[in-house]
């Protein structure tokens, strides 16, 4: 029998001091930080990045003891003698390394800097050390392979500019933490994701499609099993614990709102990590590669959901809008109102919302009650147009002159907002208004965009009408709307005469009505 120890999980919760906070908030307090330190002196040194920022992170927010922490430890080789910033003392002899560089607002960390941490943890026998400038937080990892050059050694690239992918890097840096990283030790998942990425060389459009399947798919599966199993007698054999039935029931969470989950979409994902498995088991990495037949069981099961749809158990209610509605309303935030009235209005998806923010005012008619976008008139609700007055009296105060209805400072500069200020208001805010409603944490700008064209259908709103308001094509509603809905309102709206569809039917004259 094959002997393995389990690790008891430490989750990171919110006022625990030791543990840190909410992950969605790390970034953020991080970003305002690092806004200070900017700030205060253009000549910072790395002993003050360490003492004001890395410092926090690392203990408030990550789970390491101040205690275990060595601060410019010296390493010895034959040479010369080199000092690592921070060396963090682990469970049973094992360090974290973490290596500090001089904040620049402009310089990314490049493969130097990569080398460097590198060769510290080379010296010290240790397998994870963290690299950063403040702005840039990398997670390296000693694969063992000489085939392995510098930069496919890092795990996880965290950004933490304002604006760089956000609800990535908000998610993902908690896999940093004391208790992902070596405690229940399933921050080893991203570790082998980026040794297949050193086997399996790809594009970077490839690569980032590849990315967003294996992390959310090894994100999902840790949040349910919690712990990377440690085997006495093998390296890796944690992923051969995974089965079919696992990423099955991953997809299954992970559908498309809305929409049958059929044909390329599963397939794709199926693929993505098949073959991670597969080039993993032919390299010697994992003994068994278990998703062999995923691609053709996969097939089989979401072919029977060609036809459903399960929109209808997941559209908000109006009391619901109402409390999201009110709740931004509370924060007297226009930009994250106005991003909800066009979601929960409007049905605009995220691509429609950063056109509207781009918009010059003279495309907001006030008088007319309309707003211009890509040439189309759009009816203005009361609600949208309090609050872009709100906004417009929010630049007044600030002595901005925008170029565009939304814009976010970036250094001196001014620039439309983007699709991350989008992801933000779900992300970060009304994710948290109603913890104990599965409808409200989960909503998304395409759930939302889903709910708004399957109400308008539902309350009688022709696919013209929807098609109008929404942007959407006739295809992309019957994406959302299953037929029978559509058929069932078509004969209650004939039937009633509301749309007086008979009295303008053009062969009325030879048939009758």
């Amino acid at each position: 029998m094959i002997k393995y120890k389990r690790i008891k999980s430490i989750e990171i919760k919110k006022g625990n001091k030791k543990r840190g906070r909410l992950v969605n908030t790390v970034i953020k307090q991080l970003r305002k930080k690092l806004i200070q330190f900017e700030k205060e002196s253009e000549r910072k040194s790395e002993d003050d990045l360490s003492n004001q920022i890395i410092l926090w992170l690392l203990e408030d927010c990550l789970g390491y003891e101040r205690s275990s922490m060595h601060w410019e430890k010296r390493l010895t080789s034959k040479n010369r003698n080199r000092f690592a910033d921070i060396v963090i003392d682990i469970q049973e002899g094992e360090k974290l390394i973490v290596e500090t560089k001089k904040y620049d607002s402009q310089k990314d960390l490049d493969e130097e800097d990569i080398q460097q941490l590198i060769d510290y943890l080379s010296r010290e026998n240790s397998l994870w050390g963290i690299l950063t400038n403040g702005r840039e937080i990398l997670l390296i990892n000693m694969i063992a392979s000489a085939n392995i050059n510098v930069m496919e050694k890092i795990v996880l690239r965290i950004n933490v500019a304002v604006g760089k992918q956000r609800g990535k890097n908000e998610k993902y840096i908690s896999y940093l933490s004391k208790e992902k990283l070596f405690d229940s030790r399933v921050t080893n998942y991203y570790r082998d994701i980026a040794y297949f990425f050193s086997l399996h060389k790809l594009s970077k459009s490839s690569r980032e499609r590849y990315e967003n399947t294996l992390y959310n798919f090894f994100d999902d599966y840790a949040e349910i099993n919690k712990i990377y199993i440690e085997y006495a007698g093998g390296k890796h054999q944690s992923l051969e614990e995974i089965s079919e039935k696992d990423v099955i029931e991953f997809l299954k969470r992970d559908r498309p709102f809305g929409r049958p989950y059929s044909g390329q979409i599963p397939k794709a994902k199926c693929a993505h990590i098949g073959a991670m498995f597969k080039d993993l088991c032919d390299s010697g990495y994992i003994k068994e590669n278990r998703m062999s037949r995923l691609l053709e069981r996969a097939t089989v099961v979401f072919a029977s959901e060609e036809n459903s749809n399960d929109i209808a158990e997941k559209v908000l209610s109006l009391q619901e809008m109402k409390v999201i509605l009110s709740g931004l309303e509370e924060q007297n935030k226009p930009s994250k109102v106005i991003i909800f009235i066009l979601c929960g209005y409007y049905g605009f998806d995220r691509a429609l919302i950063v056109k509207f923010f781009s918009l010059p005012w003279t495309c907001v008619d006030y008088e007319h009650c309309y707003f211009e976008l890509e040439g189309k008139k759009y009816p203005m609700v009361e609600k949208l147009a309090k609050w872009l007055k709100e906004k417009q009296r929010e630049y007044k105060e600030k002595g901005v002159k925008p170029t565009a209805i939304n814009v976010i400072r970036k250094g001196e500069k001014y620039f439309p907002a983007k699709k991350d200020t989008v992801n933000a208001l779900f992300d970060e805010d009304i994710k948290i208004m109603d913890k104990n409603n599965e409808r409200i944490n989960t909503l998304t700008p395409q759930k939302m965009r889903a709910i708004v064209i399957y109400n308008m259908c539902k309350c009688g709103c022709t696919l013209d009408e929807v098609s109008y308001l929404t942007n959407a094509t006739v295809s992309q509603i019957l994406r959302y709307v299953p037929e029978d809905v559509i058929e069932k309102n078509g004969m209650k709206i004939w039937r009633s005469g509301k749309k007086d569809g008979r009295r303008h039917h053009p062969y009325k004259e030879i048939f009758g009505i």
